[in-house]
């Protein structure tokens, strides 16, 4: 059997951009570098995958064992097929050059049923895309399939003692959305398979695209001769934004000949254009009022696809670790990983923030979410928790509202660049943990090994110092 030249990731790449694709296949070496952060992400999912099998419980598992096996898995599939079996994971199909893996492959009395899991708990428009093109090369090889469902996590769903799969995931049967897509889908194949032929890649100009639905790997390549100052203004909204990648506009000089009714994109771009930051009077004054015995915060939380603990939801938020700083006191503090031990860990937090008098993190609307999901799993801490609310402030937020504004700050608001341009400083240089989605994935990496660990771990201590990290900076930027 040949070689397959698409298969479904690459698919939705040239789906996005013919330029990403031909680059992909033909210019690797042009990719930019994954950094640890994205490289994090793409391993989270995979658990909520496994787990799905439960479903459909019995079945052979034909995933390739490497990359130059994929056709024998192929083969697999159709004689796994031919000889009856009636559950198949990760099922391997291939037609036109095009390979795909289905997650589980079922044989029922209405015939074949195909299921597609995703680790979130909505239903994207990329989601159906993908599920379109495996409908198209399974029933092109010859598979006929009574229906096609994506299954995705239950936001809703409680942790019980243990998982109860069947009310964990839903199961959406697509069929018809997506057999409405196959004229479009044989199109884009052919037009993909084409543009891989060529000798250069298409000439395609940059624009929203880049970003939407994912963020392409070769931005470093195709942007390096473009200006990045669009995405220096925080104050743009996220269409402003997409229209004027759109329409080229992105320079600093570009963007101040355009007309703007928000007098904030206003104020941004001049502070940028003559490279001064700008401090409102207001938040000076209130700077220079803060008291002596202000605390200072710094945490980290996870949003588990799976619940550890009973009576958590999917994706609940699940504090971790934080650090505070006073004038009066400093701790650092990590859960254990023991769910009857959460409840005191969240109680430690609010006692020593129903005695502050003023609270400053980084980003508050994200703290008050965190604590509105602790008062709705801990009613009699709620009054603690609307009392602390009050009292909190969010160096994030002061710069949504116009408060701050340093040149450079991106759009993103992530907190390292904003240590960054405030501070001038690159923050996290030496430390091992420097994103939350590092702390969080080393964290998880700690409870596979075992429910209880200590602040001896070397783990331990690298979020910890990451936790503590966060703290310092917010007190450094705040003074």
């Amino acid at each position: 059997m040949e070689k397959h030249i698409l298969s479904k990731s690459t698919f939705i790449k040239g789906h996005q951009c013919l330029k990403s694709l031909y680059l992909h296949k033909k210019r690797p070496f042009l990719r930019d570098k994954l950094s640890a952060e994205q490289l994090a992400k793409f391993k989270r999912g995979h658990k909520v995958g496994e787990m799905a099998q439960q479903l459909f419980p019995g079945g052979i598992d034909v995933s390739p064992k490497s990359p130059s096996q994929y056709q024998k898995s192929v083969i697999q599939t159709q004689e796994l097929i031919a000889e009856g079996e009636t559950i198949i994971y990760e099922a391997t199909f291939q037609f036109n050059k095009v390979l795909v893996m289905l997650d589980i492959l079922v044989k029922t009395e209405k015939g074949w049923e195909a299921y597609e899991v995703k680790s979130s708990r909505a239903l994207s428009e990329t989601y159906f895309t993908d599920a379109a093109l495996q409908y198209y090369v399974i029933t092109q090889s010859g598979l006929d399939l009574a229906s096609f469902s994506l299954i995705y996590v239950n936001e809703n769903y409680v942790q019980e003692s243990e998982i109860d799969v069947q009310s964990y995931f839903i199961k959406q049967n697509v069929i018809a959305e997506i057999q409405k897509m196959q004229n479009q889908i044989e199109n884009e194949i052919e037009n993909e398979l084409q543009i891989l032929t060529e000798a250069h890649s298409p000439k395609i100009e940059v624009g929203a695209h880049c970003f939407d639905p994912y963020q392409c790997d070769f931005l470093g390549f195709c942007w390096k001769k473009k200006s990045s100052d669009i995405f220096k203004l925080p104050a743009l909204s996220k269409v402003e934004r997409t229209e004027m990648i759109d329409q080229g506009v992105l320079s600093i000089t570009e963007l101040k000949s355009h007309k703007w009714n928000n007098p904030l994109v206003n104020l941004q771009l001049e502070s940028l254009f003559n490279e001064k930051p700008y401090v409102s009077s207001d938040l000076k004054d209130l700077l220079s009022t803060l008291p002596s015995d202000i605390v200072y915060l710094g945490f980290i939380a996870r949003q588990a696809a799976i619940p550890q603990c009973a009576g958590h939801k999917s994706y609940q938020n699940q504090l971790l670790a934080y650090s505070f700083i006073s004038s009066e006191n400093s701790k650092n503090i990590l859960f254990s990983g023991e769910c009857n031990d959460y409840q005191a860990f969240i109680k430690h937090l609010i006692g020593h923030l129903s005695k502050a008098p003023q609270i400053v993190v980084y980003d508050k609307e994200y703290l008050a979410e965190i604590l509105k999901q602790v008062a709705e799993f801990y009613p009699k801490l709620s009054s603690n928790i609307e009392q602390i609310n009050n009292k909190i402030l969010g160096i994030k937020q002061w710069i949504k509202d116009g408060q701050f504004y340093y040149p450079g700050i991106k759009h993103e608001l992530l907190f390292k660049d904003v240590i960054k341009q405030v501070l001038n400083t690159n923050a996290y240089a030496k430390q091992s943990v420097y994103a939350d989605v590092l702390a969080v994935n080393m964290y998880e990496q700690m409870l596979e090994k075992s429910s209880l660990f200590d602040e001896m771990d070397e783990g331990a201590n690298a979020i910890l110092a990451y936790v503590e990290s966060l703290a310092n900076y917010t007190k450094q930027i705040a003074d």
